[in-house]
């Protein structure tokens, strides 16, 4: 086995053990969502979320794949309240001044599937 080949297969023996070892399962595609129906919310989020819930944000905001959603686990209703209101820098409705409570609310639902991965 040339040395090349030898590299790319201890690399990829290191990045198995750290998957199965640290317990990361891989983020599903957008397309994915979309077939569950979520392509709207995927829109909305996109233009009007990911502002400040990017990965590595600086506005330590929960980003999509990465952040902390704990209220959406403990209580859906309770999130949706505060994208209404508004909560701590984040403006009302998220800034979606033309979105509808229940479009607010699918997107929340759209967050929760995304972190479950579907």
């Amino acid at each position: 086995m040339d040395k090349g080949k030898l590299i790319i297969l201890v690399i990829v023996a290191i990045l198995l053990l750290y998957i199965l070892t640290v317990g990361i399962k891989p983020w599903p595609a957008e397309k994915d969502f979309i077939k569950e129906g979520f392509s709207k919310e995927i829109s909305l989020f996109n233009t009007y979320c990911i502002q400040c819930h990017i990965d590595d944000n600086d506005y330590r905001a929960p980003s999509l794949k990465n952040g902390q959603w704990p209220l959406l686990w403990k209580d859906l209703d309770a999130a949706h309240l505060r994208v209404i209101e508004g909560y701590k820098g984040m403006p009302p409705r998220g800034d979606c001044k033309n979105c509808s409570d229940e479009e607010l609310f699918q997107i929340l639902e759209y967050i929760k599937a995304y972190q479950e991965g579907i």
